[in-house]
């Protein structure tokens, strides 16, 4: 591929709805690289949370055939991605997203989607800054937010810093542990609820930053529940 194509990348597969009681609110995702093979690698989550990875080369006109199969065998996702640079995307296109019901799932009724793949190159931020723009550096300067049918409402105030972390002070009513790897653009975290006199709920938080966008969105995964919306804007 042309040499102004080789990064890292992000990419976000927005979900069209998050008040579809039988279809996932959460943001599918990807981190992925492109070196001098020729082929675009992703590894990253579908909006049910089902785990995916795809490798999938640069044809001409700087096209990717986009396919893969999530983790489970319910899943399918295919579609035409084209890098191209505009103002908003490093590369964009749009992918059918199947799934078959299941009884056996929380999500046990199928379900098609058209979903619009948004990707922006990753670079990995300098020290003391932020990968993306619109947060100020200091206490307090990022919120946490849920969209969805498990916490959707739930908001909760966090300390960015420019080492990744994202630091909320524990709480009676539930902790948040999340991380920015700084290198990928990758978030991973826990959300937790403690019950009283049983088993906490914790929810998994995952998502990417989408730097063309300024942005930060993905999913929150209930353990035998519903995969909500996560994302974080800065703190008005």
């Amino acid at each position: 591929p042309p040499k102004r194509l080789r990064g890292r990348y992000t990419m976000l597969l927005p979900s069209p709805s998050v008040n579809n009681l039988n279809a996932p609110a959460g943001d599918g995702f990807a981190t992925g690289s492109l070196w001098s093979s020729g082929v675009v690698k992703y590894a990253g989550y579908s909006s049910s949370g089902s785990k995916f990875s795809s490798s999938c080369p640069v044809l001409d006109g700087d096209y990717v055939t986009f396919y893969t199969r999530p983790k489970g065998g319910l899943e399918a996702m295919a579609g035409n991605l084209c890098f191209k640079n505009e103002a908003a995307t490093d590369f964009a296109g749009l992918i059918s997203y199947r799934r078959k019901g299941s009884n056996s799932a929380y999500y046990s009724k199928r379900f098609f989607k058209k979903i619009v793949v948004e990707g922006s190159r990753y670079r990995k931020p300098g020290d003391n800054e932020l990968p993306i723009n619109g947060f100020a550096l200091g206490r307090d300067n990022a919120t946490a937010k849920f969209l969805g049918s498990a916490l959707g409402g739930v908001s909760y105030v966090l300390t960015w810093s420019p080492d990744g972390s994202m630091y909320t002070p524990p709480t009676p009513t539930y902790t948040a542990t999340v991380l920015l790897n700084n290198k990928t653009g990758l978030l991973s975290g826990e959300f937790v609820v403690p019950v009283e006199g049983g088993a906490s709920i914790v929810t998994y938080l995952r998502g990417v930053v989408l730097q063309k966008q300024d942005r930060i969105s993905g999913q929150a995964t209930t353990i035998n529940g519903p995969v909500d919306r996560y994302f974080i804007v800065p703190t008005n």
